[in-house]
This record gives structure tokens, sequence and C-alpha cells, in this order.
């Protein structure tokens, strides 16, 4: 399959687009397409994306339950490029609930913590997931953990992955995030919805951006990528540190999935065999802002979309 994707922590995502959403009253939706339910979890939003560009790949994680059922379900029927080669465990999967008002351009987001996971169900989850790397050149790890999954497990991953000489991709936070570096990963793309910290350091001026990007381009981190308010990246690779700037004005509402398609849009780039970390970013983000023109997370894009975009990116040298 050659890529690999790992969402240890799966959801049924629920979007409910909403006019001028207000607590504690009562909301009448317009349509039945103002309710959307599709399988969720970061690393399943990739393992979608990459199907719509025709690339096949292996999802992997925890589910359980019905909620489980119906997420397994959904991915088989609807993406045939999507191979499923989950763990099962005892208690629910997770549902994860999105408000999107795009009167306030506001998106409110309420994520459960998911089933817990025992020792037993993460040895065999490992014992797959070193098999599936036999298969695999990329390797995408993203997303929250369930209880019961310990905080250095993407570190694990990234190890096991290196060993046999996978390219390793982590989109997360915290301290999935810190425990990842040290491990060394290829990709890094922080996980910043509603963060302006990093690695322990505050965020507020373009500098702290660029050295938080430096910082972790020292621990080996070949394409580092942090978000810079709305809709702008700092990107930091061993040639320098560029700010990359689409054309396209991104509405705050339309930002769902946004960082999942930019993912899709690197492993794209990697998966057809260049090792051109800057240009790799590049077409993440034109995967990214190809998303933001709908409110819906799964929106279809194709690689000719993403290659129309790619001239209404501006990128300017910042070291």
């Amino acid at each position: 399959m050659e890529v690999l994707t790992v969402t240890l922590n799966p959801a049924l995502d629920r979007e409910i687009v909403l006019k001028n959403f207000r607590v504690n009253e009562l909301h009448r939706l317009d349509s039945q397409e103002m309710s959307l339910m599709s399988p969720g979890g970061k690393g399943i939003n990739v393992s979608v994306m990459l199907d719509d560009l025709g690339i096949p790949n292996i999802a992997m994680g925890f589910l359980g339950g019905y909620v489980g059922r119906i997420i397994e379900e959904e991915l088989r029927k609807a993406h045939k490029n999507i191979t499923t080669n989950f763990t099962y465990v005892d208690e629910e999967s997770r549902e994860n609930l999105t408000l999107i008002d795009r009167e306030n351009e506001t998106i409110t987001e309420i994520n459960m913590s998911g089933p817990k996971v025992s020792k037993e169900n993460m040895d065999r989850f490992l014992k797959r997931y070193k098999q599936m790397l036999s298969h695999s050149k990329i390797c995408v790890i993203s997303g929250s953990i369930p209880p019961g999954v310990a905080k250095d497990v993407y570190k694990q991953l990234v190890l096991y992955a290196k060993e046999r000489e996978v390219l390793t991709i982590i989109n997360a936070r915290d301290d999935l995030l810190s425990s990842a570096l040290e491990a060394g990963p290829d990709v890094v793309k922080p996980d910043m919805r509603g963060e302006k910290t990093l690695l322990g350091h505050e965020l507020n001026s373009i500098q702290d951006y660029i050295d938080s990007a430096l910082e972790m381009r020292r621990m080996e981190v070949k394409l580092t990528v942090i978000s810079h308010e709305l809709s702008n990246d700092v990107v930091a690779t061993e040639e320098g540190v560029w700010y990359f700037k689409p054309r396209l004005r991104i509405e705050a509402a339309n930002l769902l999935g946004t960082g999942d398609a930019y993912i899709a849009g690197v492993v794209y780039y990697l998966y057809k065999g260049d090792k051109n970390w800057k240009e790799a970013a590049k077409v993440g983000m034109a995967s990214a802002v190809r998303n933001a023109l709908s409110i819906e997370k799964e929106v279809k894009i194709d690689i000719e979309e993403i290659k129309e975009e790619l001239k209404n990116i501006e990128i300017e040298r910042l070291r």
C-alpha cells in the first residue's frame, strides 16, 4: 500500500451548520444538508482525502462498539482505496460534535475522550502496526490518544517506523508532539487549534515562530510547518525558513479539516517520489486552501485543483 495512517482515537464526526449560534437557545436547521455525519479522527481524514487523490492507503487505530462498526463500515463502503486494519476494544468509540456558525465565522467543537485501551489491546495494535510498516513507505501519525495509552506512544511509533526506513509525518500537540520529536520524525505540523504555545514557549512575535521552527529542525525534522494567524504558515527546511501565504482570503468557519488536507497534500507529493521539502509544503498549502472553499469537512479535491492553486501561494524568505 505504501501509505499508512494511524488514528489511535477515531471518531464518528457530526457537523451541524447553524445561523447565529447562541447558547441556551433552540436552533432549527434549514435542511438535512446542514447536518452531516462521517468517519473522523485526523489520520482517518487524511486517508479519506488520499482516497480522493487516488492513493491507496491503510487506516489503523482503535475502534469499539456500535459506533466503531459504523466508522469502519462507512470507510469501506465509500472509499475503495482505503484498507482498514483496526484493533477492536471493549468500550464504545467516541463521537465528536462540531457546530459551524457561518454568520459569526465561528467553529465550536465538542470532542469526547474515547474508549479505554488496555495493555493487551495496545500489544495487539503494535504487532499489526509493525506488520503494516513492512508494506509502507510513508506513515502519518496524528490526532489525540484514547484513555490508557501512554503519552510517549508517538515516540514509539516513530522509532519503529525509522527502523524500517519509513518516512514519518506527525500532526499532534503538547506531550504527544514533544515525545515524538525525541525520535526525529521527518515532517511535523503541530496541531495549533486555539493554541499560542509550542514546546513550552509562548508564540507572540513572528520571531517566536521562527525560533520554534528552527528548534524542531535541530531535532532532525526535515520539514516543519507552524500555522500563523488564520491561514498562513511558517515553514522550515534545511535550506531555510519561509512565510507561506495564500492569496485567497480564508473564512474562519471554513477551516474545518484544512490541517488534514494539508497533510494529504504533502503525502501526495512525497508519494510521487519527490523530496523537495519546500515544494511539499507548497502542495500541502494548496490542498488546504482548496479544502477551505467549503464548510464541509469532507470536500472532494483532485490534483488538478491543487496544481491550479499552487500559483496563488505567496512565499517570503524569513531566514
